[in-house]
């Protein structure tokens, strides 16, 4: 908060308090699934659900996945970050720089930046990367093409078996929504 192209677009965000503790509790809300109107409930007072609902959409696609995510991502490159990167292990090294893709997808996994790259929805992306990660390519690596492939290949009643238990759109929506995003 102390570089001023990032200080000016997440202060509406930051909240009171040591540690700027609001827009940490957002940011971890966003990337471990929780729903917006979930979001909205907690963290924004409005007079009425579409004013919290908006105030969440502006903090979320605007503050965290632009702001925030280009922050994080300039900030861990520089040399005064105290990140060793000599030290650190390859493992370490791909989860640290797929954080700011974590936080613009709002998923917590590569499997799941992945799916979210192939227009998957987020509230289905973590399973079904997952399943993926299953019956990845034989090298083991996460190779977009692959994923695609693999998407093509999923019918509905693979995303009804993946889809969240309480949603309300069922594994047929899940498909027709990938299939309209991905241009299938």
């Amino acid at each position: 908060m102390k570089v001023p192209q990032l200080k000016s677009g997440l202060e509406e965000l930051t909240g009171d308090g040591v540690g700027h503790r609001k827009l940490s509790d957002i940011t971890q809300a966003w990337v471990s699934g929780k729903s917006l109107a979930e979001i909205a409930d907690t963290f924004f007072e409005g007079d009425d659900f579409t004013t919290k609902i908006s105030k969440t959409c502006k903090a979320v696609y605007r503050d965290l996945a632009n702001n925030a995510a280009w922050g994080l991502s300039a900030l861990s490159k520089m040399p005064s970050a105290g990140l060793d990167f000599e030290t650190m292990s390859d493992e370490d090294k791909r989860m640290l720089n797929n954080l700011p893709a974590m936080l613009y997808h709002g998923v917590k996994t590569e499997e799941g930046v992945l799916m979210r790259m192939n227009s998957v929805p987020r509230s289905v992306a973590e399973t079904v990367g997952l399943k993926f990660k299953e019956k990845r390519t034989e090298d083991g690596s996460l190779v977009p093409k692959a994923a695609n492939e693999y998407l093509k290949s999923l019918q509905t009643d693979d995303w009804e078996r993946m889809r969240p238990h309480a949603a309300k759109m069922s594994g047929d929506d899940y498909h027709k929504i990938w299939r309209r995003l991905s241009g299938f």
